[in-house]
């Protein structure tokens, strides 16, 4: 109820916003974790690939007679994993698969991975 020459909210429309306040935030409560789980995985893709990539410009400063696969093995950046496999397509042209490995982050799930593939010519910037 208002009165005259007074102004602002009653008791009953401030007890009804904080109610419909509360109720919003706590439709919102299931939402959150999901959303933080994709932001990790987010990030995780983003540091994956940028793995991906220094490690294939590593493999195209190596001697190309000296581009050899390596098996999975632990990187520098926890919980990355990293293999490169190299593929002879000719006497001068390796494939050069470069894939990073993290764990799913739900727990029973597979481990997710992105590859990067580039081939190295004898003949370009190797000697």
């Amino acid at each position: 109820m208002v009165t005259k020459g007074r102004s602002g909210f009653s008791l009953m429309e401030v007890m009804v916003a904080v109610a419909l306040l509360a109720l919003a935030v706590t439709m919102m409560m299931p939402v959150i974790p999901l959303g933080l789980e994709r932001l990790r995985d987010m990030r995780m893709r983003e540091t994956a690939v940028w793995l991906a990539e220094q490690e294939i410009e590593q493999v195209r400063q190596v001697v190309f007679s000296n581009i050899t696969s390596s098996a999975k093995q632990n990187t520098t950046i926890s919980p990355l994993q990293k293999s490169v496999t190299v593929v002879d397509r000719s006497s001068t042209l390796k494939e050069v698969t470069v894939k990073i490995y993290w764990p799913n982050v739900r727990s029973g799930g597979d481990e997710k991975q992105i590859s990067l593939v580039t081939l190295i010519s004898k003949n370009g910037v190797n000697r």
